[in-house]
């Protein structure tokens, strides 16, 4: 959770969340992460792997999100034309 925080500007989340009950939180410092990015290419790979899989999900889920709200806007502008032609009738 929060590894897309990693790479964004001043390393801010992209989310946040809301513990409902009590448990541990374990965090890994911005250095210590490239320390092991480095170290070891196998984590490097997969982190990379990660953070693009999210950052292509997240973008499906917008390009979805735009799409359900242009089709409202479309089904909206249809309505108020046809009020607007039965006023004129």
């Amino acid at each position: 959770m929060g590894e897309l925080g990693f790479l964004t500007p001043n390393n801010r989340r992209t989310q946040t969340i809301e513990c409902l009950e009590d448990g541990q939180v374990l965090t890994i410092p911005y250095e210590r992460l490239l320390e092991i990015y480095f170290q070891d290419p196998q984590f490097g790979y997969y982190f990379l792997v990660l953070t693009s899989h999210r950052l292509l999900e997240n973008n499906q889920r917008l390009e979805e999100n735009n799409q359900r709200l242009q089709e409202n806007i479309s089904r909206l502008e249809a309505t108020l034309a046809q009020e607007k032609a039965a006023r004129q009738t």
